[in-house]
């Protein structure tokens, strides 16, 4: 919960808001049975908007608001000297673990206290987190992208299931990208063969039309009358198809002086 403002130097009354309706349930239960409510009914004290959007306000009198303080001094000071529950505290209040579309991220708005806000920076120093940070508003984020990081953070929360959700996620990404890539890899590869085959057939056809295949050497020859007999065969495929087997870049280098030979642009390299 943040503090919002303050009236009459803090003497009269203390305005308190959050956008998280938990925090609110959680304090009814915690007020209900606490001797808080012999000061005053919480719901007096809440002005929450329409439809429950936007921000939750708590009014706290000037006086309620030290009662509230001195009687849970102790508890709040036992609490500070022990990491982990504090650290879960606050990240109750400020944190947030977002799963877009793609990568991840953390973020933690940074307390206005001082003293919390050191206190955290130095938890977050003792788990070797490296945050950036960015303006939210009034306030202040800090953001961390990587998911090793992110998931030590979550282990220290004691948050072992968010971790292995994570895990998990982390995954199925890496196995649907991997899949793409290929379905991706071999439909440019396809593309590009069916491209250098048109060429190569086109080619053949012109040369035939030249009524040059009695003057070219007889391993030139055999190239362009395979092709025209298999239209939709790869480089490679060409290549073992010879009577004389050769490399895919043997059977390129043969097109490409076919090329020269018939006064057309020599054609691209076909992609493996």
């Amino acid at each position: 919960m943040d503090l919002v403002s303050s009236s009459s130097n803090g003497k009269d009354k203390i305005h308190l808001g959050s956008r998280r309706l938990w925090v609110f349930r959680r304090l009814r239960r915690l007020w209900n049975s606490s001797s808080w409510k012999g000061l005053q009914e919480l719901g007096e004290l809440l002005s929450v908007p329409r439809e429950k959007h936007g921000r939750i306000l708590l009014t706290l009198p000037g006086r309620l608001y030290s009662e509230v303080q001195e009687r849970n001094a102790e508890v709040f000071k036992k609490l500070f000297s022990r990491p982990v529950p504090w650290f879960r505290g606050i990240w109750g209040n400020l944190g947030s673990l977002y799963l877009p579309r793609f990568g991840y991220y953390l973020a933690l708005k940074q307390p206005q206290e001082d003293q919390t806000r050191l206190r955290l920076q130095g938890i977050l120093r003792g788990l070797n987190v490296r945050a950036s940070s960015r303006r939210r508003g009034r306030r202040a984020e800090w953001l961390v992208r990587d998911q090793q990081t992110i998931s030590r953070v979550l282990e220290c929360l004691g948050l072992t299931k968010t971790v292995t959700l994570l895990e998990q996620n982390a995954r199925v990404r890496s196995l649907r990208e991997r899949a793409n890539m290929i379905v991706n890899c071999d439909s440019a590869n396809i593309r590009k063969s069916l491209e250098a085959a048109a060429r190569h057939i086109a080619l053949s056809k012109r040369l035939v039309e030249m009524n040059a295949l009695e003057y070219l050497p007889d391993d030139l020859k055999e190239l362009v009358m395979l092709r025209l007999q298999h239209p939709s065969l790869t480089l490679k495929e060409l290549g073992q198809m010879l009577s004389k087997p050769v490399s895919k870049s043997t059977v390129e280098y043969r097109w490409n002086k076919l090329s020269r030979w018939a006064g057309v642009e020599t054609a691209t390299e076909e992609e493996k």
